[in-house]
């Protein structure tokens, strides 16, 4: 269900789910819709699967989804999103929640927790960042040129669900998801607003902030997103005091594409250990054998079959004749799988199950 709460004359969209035993306030990317996110299987079970431990609250930022739209020539700036989580936080009666931030939703958690210390009690980042622009202790951020670049393109193929290819790779060449990413895109956001809203994601700079940060910190980044570089992840867990980082593999920037189910799990064993709520671990693993959409809980047997074949060597048409199957079922086979565990390539797999074993 969506309810709005209204601060500074804008209304805010939030939903609140999951009956877990702890408060986590989810703030997403930099574009969301919290509707239309439900309608995509992998976004609802990665949702589904935060709501297993806690309850999760979740807003559409001003100026996109359900929230009030914003005219294009306002000035946008990050302490209005700041002080939109903690009119949510306020409305929903979280007293002191974890904060999950993804991507562009970091640096709004980093500020939040700066400034209210109180009222966090550990935060969690994803695919994040202090600033995305290039400066002398962040290298490999964006050029002025390159950041400008990036605003021209969304606004240019927004209507087509623009960088699929670098956000979310492993299902680039998905045609029913390519369509749900166009779709969710131009619900979220109209091509203007898009623009504006990426100049100001690509301004954001907390560097100064991290240092005020109190509260247990992980910090997860898949080492191959090309999108938001691993480095940005190293950056903040260097500089935010305790932070732990945990570099996954992958190259999806999004967070519920690929191997999701076990970011999640490791955030639910994070929070169990910091917060000293065993039944947190639980919980998530519950959900996770219940719903595994993801991860190696979700390959079915007849792709395990294959997977096993692969570790051995063999090739496509040699798993064919094997398993007495066409070559074009062996292939779905591996194409499921490579979603599933977030990985683009055989050898990316090998790697995948020979570190899985080793664990």
């Amino acid at each position: 269900m969506v309810r709005y709460v209204r601060r500074a004359d804008t209304n805010i969209a939030f939903q609140t789910f999951g009956d877990g035993p702890i408060d986590l306030l989810f703030v997403p990317n930099w574009i969301n819709d919290i509707e239309a996110a439900w309608d995509e299987p992998s976004y609802a079970g990665f949702l589904r699967s935060l709501g297993a431990f806690s309850r999760v609250s979740w807003f559409d930022k001003r100026g996109t989804g359900l929230s009030d739209p914003i005219p294009i020539s306002d000035r946008l700036d990050l302490d209005s999103w700041v002080q939109d989580v903690e009119a949510v936080r306020k409305a929903v009666g979280a007293g002191k929640p974890v904060l999950f931030g993804a991507a562009s939703g970091g640096p709004i958690c980093i500020s939040y927790a700066a400034q209210y210390p109180d009222h966090v009690a550990a935060l969690v980042l994803y695919d994040s960042y202090a600033t995305l622009a290039a400066a002398e202790d962040v290298p490999w951020g964006f050029s002025p040129e390159a950041a400008r670049g990036i605003e021209r393109r969304f606004e240019a193929e927004w209507a087509e669900g623009p960088y699929l290819d670098v956000v979310a790779p492993t299902l680039s060449g998905d045609a029913r998801f390519r369509s749900w990413w166009a779709h969710y895109r131009r619900h979220a956001s109209s091509p203007g607003t898009a623009r504006a809203l990426r100049r100001l994601s690509n301004e954001i700079d907390v560097r100064s902030q991290l240092p005020l940060v109190q509260a247990p910190t992980l910090v997860v980044h898949r080492s191959g997103d090309r999108y938001i570089l691993v480095e940005h992840g190293r950056y903040l867990a260097r500089r935010i005091a305790g932070a732990i980082l945990l570099e996954v593999r992958g190259d999806d920037h999004l967070f519920f594409v690929g191997d999701a189910s076990s970011i999640v799990a490791e955030v639910a064993a994070f929070l169990a250990r910091v917060l000293d709520r065993t039944e947190i671990r639980r919980l998530s693993a519950s959900s996770r054998r219940k719903s595994a959409r993801w991860g190696w809980e979700s390959i079915t047997a007849a792709e395990r079959r294959v997977v096993d074949l692969v570790l051995e060597g063999l090739s496509n048409n040699e798993i064919a004749v094997r398993l007495h199957l066409s070559k074009n079922t062996v292939d779905a086979h591996l194409k499921s799988v490579y979603r599933k565990l977030g990985v683009r390539s055989r050898s990316g797999l090998i790697s995948l199950a020979r570190e899985q074993h080793s664990t």
